[in-house]
């Protein structure tokens, strides 16, 4: 499996903690689709990448450690993949 595989593989699954969380706004399903939408379209990206969202994916993982440890843990995970990726 790529990385690309993986990283998809990890945002579908922090997509479906999602879906299963409660008390999540429809403001923040939004941004978290946004976001997860950038992510997938930088790791196919060539070039120059901009990493805009990494602290906006780090400030929400922070946000939801007390409510959905899950959420939490699954952005954190994104956020070691795109590391490792060098984004």
């Amino acid at each position: 499996m790529t990385n690309n595989d993986e990283l998809k593989a990890k945002l579908e699954e922090l997509r479906s903690e999602l879906q299963t969380a409660s008390q999540v706004t429809p403001a923040d399903r939004d941004l978290w689709t946004n976001l997860m939408t950038d992510i997938v379209n930088l790791s196919n990206a060539e070039g120059e990448i901009e990493q805009s969202f990494r602290p906006s994916l780090e400030e929400k993982a922070a946000a939801y450690e007390v409510d959905h440890p899950k959420v939490a843990f699954a952005v954190r995970q994104v956020l070691d993949m795109l590391a490792k990726m060098g984004i």
